[in-house]
């Protein structure tokens, strides 16, 4: 399922120390849960997020921490049931998820892995490498860009700090060469 998210509600409740983000489709939904939980938060802030496009291709509900099979599902087109099997396969105990096996199945499929500076927020990516498809791993995240588009199960990507972008060699760009190094 795909549902593009226009705006982002990003909120502190009371005695929290960490930053919270839910996304909306419309304004309406979004007036409407901060008329009903405005004295739930501490502050909000409401962010402008048409790039963002909710993404859950797993039709029987997600499994915990399923970022990285969502993300190549996305970029390779192969069913998430199937990426699932193969990556448990060759990773018993779900450690396809650290952070060294990710950039290894990244290069399994002939993609390049970019280190980036850190203050490289995930929006600006999307629009500097919008005639591509990449995937950026984050602080134990990892999400699909294509077109311009961030597609993602929830706005998580939206706060963390960018570590590595994976793509096809022949897409990398000026751009992406100034901010990252090989």
């Amino acid at each position: 399922m795909e549902k593009r998210m226009n705006y982002t509600l990003v909120f502190r409740q009371p005695r929290q120390k960490v930053d919270r983000a839910l996304p909306f489709t419309n304004e309406e939904e979004l007036n409407a849960f901060i008329e009903k939980h405005e004295h739930l938060l501490a502050w909000y802030n409401v962010e402008n997020t048409k790039n963002f496009i909710y993404f859950e291709p797993n039709e029987g509900g997600r499994h915990k921490n399923d970022c990285v099979i969502r993300a190549l599902t996305k970029y390779t087109g192969v069913e998430y049931g199937r990426i699932y099997k193969t990556l448990l396969r060759r990773y018993p105990n779900s450690t396809y998820k650290r952070y060294n096996n990710v950039i290894k199945e990244g290069k399994r499929i002939g993609l390049v892995p970019y280190y980036l500076r850190h203050d490289i927020d995930i929006r600006d990516i999307a629009e500097n490498l919008k005639h591509t498809k990449a995937l950026v791993l984050q602080r134990g995240h990892l999400v699909a860009i294509e077109k311009g588009n961030i597609y993602d199960n929830g706005t998580q990507a939206l706060g963390l700090k960018n570590e590595v972008i994976m793509l096809k060699p022949q897409h990398a760009n000026e751009w992406l060469e100034k901010v990252a190094r090989i």
